[in-house]
């Protein structure tokens, strides 16, 4: 039993020691190369995509003998060697890589120590994004703007989903320069210091990946719309010129047609006795000079007298800036033809009641775009609805752009 103990523990080490010589066969030249060192390898390595550039970003906390940072990437096969002074215990790594074309990158982060020993490389993958993503981003649609008494209101389409946010750059009314944004989950904005025929920007932000160093925007430009505003009627003044008709028979007077009185006891009547021939007219000073928009004429209204009697049938609308020195019309701009218009059409004494509605809310019309700035107004008279020689209205409003 002795003999075959011994002879059983001999065959045990000779296999244990031929099995040991088969593995460090397998690492035999590492053994032989000897220990290496490593420097210390950089924490938290992150890699920022932006327009034509990376960030990137580390933590140093090991290794105070920490010197450089060789950053490699592909497919360009280039580096950056970035020197490190180690401060503190724990130090923020942060270098941009520039002039990147827009594509996928991968990188190759390794530091080294003051001995020249080199980290483990840490690799990671990165986009950059150039002119073919901004290419494809699209500003938020303004769909229109509405004037709500001194504000202004602006309605937008909804958000694109991959944007961040929009903002509108605009002047104010002194022409300072402000901005707003219209955040996500909201179609309006509203804006209540804002200069009419002002200049606006829209744009509208992108970030490709939430980690993005850069933002990305697009944007379109405009002109906000006009203030259209009633002009103060308390300016105006009659101006008599010679071969004007007097507004003032029966009770009536020319500044009765600017004092917002719209009744129909309260009027501008020329004398019926004294039939005047057509064209006939009258001049008047709005007070300051203004760039007209529209005008508003409300005739006498009364069952017998709409679309009768000494309303205004036909007429134009001149202009001037600058003060009549005489009667003549030198140096008067037509700015508008104007033409009642009856819905019925019906003959004069026929009215339905879309007609008498109608001439009770006053007529509207548009003066061109193309006039002159004008102070002074003379309106001539060419027919009356009767075709009596005599004319007459209620109130006026001129409205001018602001």
């Amino acid at each position: 039993m002795k003999y075959l103990y011994k002879i059983g523990l001999m065959l045990s080490i000779v296999m244990t020691a031929g099995a040991c010589s088969g593995q460090l066969d397998t690492i035999q030249e590492y053994l032989d190369a000897g220990e290496t060192i490593y420097a210390a390898k950089m924490d938290s390595v992150d890699i920022r995509p932006g327009y034509n550039r990376v960030e990137v970003t580390g933590l140093l906390k090991y290794g105070m003998d920490t010197k450089q940072c060789v950053i490699r990437w592909l497919p360009d096969n280039d580096s950056l060697v970035v020197p490190v002074e180690r401060i503190d215990s724990v130090d923020t790594f942060r270098v941009f890589i520039e002039n990147l074309p827009e594509g996928t990158y991968q990188f190759e982060i390794a530091t080294y120590n003051k001995a020249g020993y080199r980290s483990i490389t840490t690799t990671k993958g990165s986009k950059t994004y150039g002119e073919r993503y901004i290419s494809s981003l699209r500003v938020r649609s303004l769909l229109n703007m509405v004037i709500n008494g001194d504000d202004l209101l602006l309605n937008f389409s909804s958000e694109m989903a991959e944007a961040v946010y929009t903002k509108v750059f605009y002047l104010n009314a002194d022409g300072e320069e402000l901005e707003q944004m219209v955040t996500r989950g909201n179609n309006q904005l509203n804006i209540a210091d804002w200069k009419p025929r002002g200049a606006y920007e829209i744009k509208t932000y992108y970030v490709p990946e939430s980690n993005a160093v850069d933002t990305f925007t697009v944007s379109s430009t405009g002109v906000f719309p006009e203030r259209i505003v009633g002009m103060d009627k308390s300016k105006f003044r009659e101006v008599i010129l010679n071969n004007d008709i007097r507004l003032n028979a029966w009770g009536g007077a020319l500044w009765k047609a600017w004092d917002n009185q719209y009744d129909s006891s309260n009027f501008a009547h020329s004398d019926n006795t004294n039939p005047v021939v057509f064209p006939a007219w009258f001049t008047f000073d709005l007070g300051e000079k203004a760039l007209l928009k529209r005008f508003d004429l409300f005739s006498v209204v009364r069952d017998d007298l709409n679309y009768n009697g000494g309303n205004m049938k036909s007429w134009e609308i001149w202009g001037r800036d600058d003060e009549p020195v005489d009667a003549s019309w030198n140096g008067w701009t037509k700015l508008l033809t104007c033409n009642s218009l009856k819905p019925s059409g019906k003959p004069v004494g026929e009215n339905t009641e879309e007609d008498n509605v109608y001439i009770s809310k006053g007529e509207k019309f548009e003066f061109p775009t193309d006039i002159p700035e004008v102070r002074y107004i003379r309106i001539k008279v060419f027919d009356s609805w009767s075709g009596q020689g005599y004319i007459q209205f209620s109130e006026f409003t001129f409205y001018r752009s602001e």
